[in-house]
């Protein structure tokens, strides 16, 4: 509980820097070539009721030029696209390891593999079903949803058609017994 506890903290802070949604516009310049960037707008339900639009030493070292609260709750962050293409090659890098975890750490031992797409929208958990069903296990599902949010949310996603697949099949059979559709099944 206490790795869950961790992983939404360190989640918390990553969101003050995601994306939800990214538009390219250019930056003002008196220059023939013109510096793009990129706006990333984080959902309301997606940030804490402290989120600030004053940005971090960290963040401004990161490349973000600004933040700015919406009227509809959301938070839209401006990052310079140069340095949002290092941000999502070390997301992207981050997520696969926070997948990776779950078969490794040994919190859920009934997971014994996982596999992913490139956008980490679609993954599959391979378990012990009957240890994954006794247990504490399927919080693995949460944790990987997640984990696959975050990274669409970084990478453009609309926050309205948002959703992470979670199959979870069997290990001996092969057989997909449960499939998860994150956040949407968390709501219910």
């Amino acid at each position: 509980m206490k790795r869950i506890t961790a992983f939404v903290l360190i989640t918390l802070v990553l969101l003050s820097v995601c994306a939800c949604s990214k538009t390219e516009s250019t930056a003002p310049d008196d220059t023939a070539a013109q510096q793009q960037d990129v706006e990333i707008t984080i959902p309301k339900s997606l940030i804490s009721e402290q989120a600030s639009t004053e940005l971090t030493e960290e963040q401004k070292s990161m490349g973000f030029k600004s933040a700015s609260l919406n009227e509809d709750g959301s938070l839209t962050l401006v990052i310079a696209e140069s340095e949002y293409d290092t941000l999502m090659q070390k997301l992207k890098q981050n997520t696969a390891d926070s997948l990776e975890s779950i078969v490794t750490d040994g919190t859920y031992p009934s997971v014994k593999d996982i596999e992913y797409n490139d956008d980490f929208s679609k993954i599959t958990l391979i378990v012990e079903q009957q240890s994954f069903d006794e247990g504490l296990d399927s919080l693995s599902t949460l944790v990987a949803g997640l984990a696959g949010t975050i990274y669409q949310v970084y990478n453009g996603a609309d926050a309205d058609k948002l959703t992470v697949t979670i199959d979870i099949k069997d290990l001996s059979t092969g057989n997909v017994f449960k499939t998860v559709h994150y956040p949407q099944d968390m709501e219910q």
